[in-house]
């Protein structure tokens, strides 16, 4: 790497950091609320039996979020401290739509879970994302057919998983 390719790369400034720590933040925001008002998923933990229950699982993530939220912030503030401007790295708002259509289409798909059950909505989803990841701004019949092969056997395979080995119940 020659010292003159370092000044193409657009480091992520101090903004960049705060929003990606707030983002985080805001997650585990929710799921401590959930976790805190969930007495059930709480009393899992003191179970007498070895299984630790479902709220383990729930506390690593949210530990995670909180430990992640904070140590992106940190930075983020360290940044700041050392005169980054909030700005640096979010010049270009495009690079945030993709990103915005996923969580905007999980909650989709966490919606449309439950009418259309999961294999469909799952196939869609699947399909439409594979599609748009691997194809982006060409038309292609290959790409449109391998998403839609994928948009059908990952979401078998999942079923398979969850529903028939773990039993799970996934929405019908």
């Amino acid at each position: 790497m020659h010292a003159d390719d370092a000044s193409d790369t657009i480091a992520p400034g101090a903004g960049s950091d705060l929003l990606a720590g707030g983002f985080l933040f805001a997650w585990a925001g929710v799921g401590w609320i959930g976790y805190l008002t969930n007495e059930r998923l709480r009393a899992s933990l003191e179970s007498p039996s070895p299984d630790p229950g479902p709220a383990l699982l729930a506390l690593i993530v949210l530990w995670g979020l909180t430990l992640g939220g904070t140590a992106v912030t940190a930075s983020g503030v360290w940044r700041r401290a050392r005169g980054g401007r909030l700005r640096d790295g979010l010049e270009d708002a495009r690079t945030h739509l993709r990103p915005a259509a996923f969580v905007v289409t999980l909650i989709l798909l966490a919606v449309l879970l439950r009418p259309l059950g999961f294999l469909p909505a799952a196939g869609v989803f699947t399909a439409c994302w594979l599609y748009g990841l691997t194809a982006g701004a060409r038309l292609s019949l290959r790409h449109a057919a391998l998403a839609l092969l994928g948009g059908v056997l990952l979401p078998l395979g999942l079923q398979l998983v969850f529903a028939g080995l773990l039993l799970v119940p996934l929405p019908r």
